[in-house]
């Protein structure tokens, strides 16, 4: 995948970036636990965790889903990712601005903050941008979680409904 893109606004190598993205997940994993539960994956499940920051989610994911289930965690910087050790867990260096995967490739796309993280993130293109990336990469009948206006909405194949 591409080369550490210019954009990112908070970089790895900054002093208080374990520190903060640690905060970030005390905030926001008891929730997304929650609501990813709430989809009822299936043992075997193929997930994609973009932005995985420290690997947080990456890793409660390889634990979810099984050992026949395969989690791949991407991030523009992957120092965190590459932590981690799990026979499930894939990490890539993945820029969204520019970087793509083959469609049909994930049961579950979890992306969480990720956007806020991107300098200039008003001119990502909407056709080909993350959003709309993420539709793409999910297989028929699998799931697209993002957050919408403080909530989470999920994509269920061409339906959608709003997780509490």
């Amino acid at each position: 995948m591409g080369e550490v893109s210019s954009h990112y606004a908070f970089p790895h190598t900054g002093a208080n970036e374990r520190r903060r993205l640690e905060l970030f997940e005390e905030r926001l994993d008891p929730l997304t636990v929650r609501r990813i539960k709430a989809l009822h994956l299936a043992p075997g499940a193929r997930c994609l965790e973009v932005g995985g920051g420290r690997g947080s989610i990456a890793r409660w994911l390889c634990e979810y889903v099984g050992p026949s289930g395969r989690v791949t965690a991407t991030d523009v910087e992957t120092g965190f990712l590459s932590e981690l050790s799990l026979p499930n867990l894939d990490v890539v260096r993945h820029d969204v601005t520019i970087d793509e995967f083959p469609a049909n490739s994930f049961d579950l796309v979890h992306v969480r903050a990720v956007l806020m993280h991107i300098a200039g993130r008003m001119a990502v293109p909407a056709p080909s941008g993350l959003l709309a990336g993420a539709r793409r990469l999910a297989a028929s009948g699998g799931l697209r979680l993002r957050p919408v206006a403080g909530r989470l909405r999920c994509d269920l194949g061409g339906a959608s409904r709003c997780l509490a």
